[in-house]
């Protein structure tokens, strides 16, 4: 009986879990071709900030179309991919939660964006995968 509890229980929340996660990754957000601040959550790293999430912008050297084929070499499902604009998802391994990484082209400068849809924190990731991001494009001579 008490076996038949646990089971009914995990797979309630299992069924929630996954509730959760299919209509976040439903609801994709409009950036409309701007790099928006974050909202509060430790789950988003931006170069419009607030200052606790802020980012600096990285310094155009080459190409931002290499810079947007790096991006898609990483195999996101891409949303947007304008001349100066790219909008792409990324999901987590095991929940598929989606976490948007938008850059945009302004003037030398890439102005850039990377958040989850899902809860509060990431633990890092949208920070961590920019900063890696940030030492590869540096690498391979794309960025200052």
């Amino acid at each position: 009986m008490i076996v038949n509890i646990g089971i009914g229980i995990v797979l309630l929340g299992a069924a929630f879990f996954g509730y959760r996660s299919y209509t976040a990754q439903e609801s994709v957000p409009r950036y409309n071709g701007e790099i928006l601040p974050c909202e509060g959550k430790p789950n988003c790293i931006s170069t419009a900030g607030p200052e606790e999430f802020l980012a600096a912008p990285w310094q155009l050297k080459g190409s931002f179309e290499k810079v947007k084929d790096f991006v898609k070499s990483q195999e996101p499902q891409i949303l947007t991919d304008q001349e100066n604009y790219l909008h792409v998802v990324f999901r987590s391994r095991i929940f598929q939660y989606p976490d948007d990484v938008v850059l945009k082209k302004n003037g030398d400068q890439i102005l850039f964006r990377s958040s989850s849809r899902v809860g509060y924190s990431d633990m890092g990731v949208n920070k961590k995968r920019m900063q890696d991001y940030e030492v590869k494009l540096r690498g391979l001579g794309l960025i200052q």
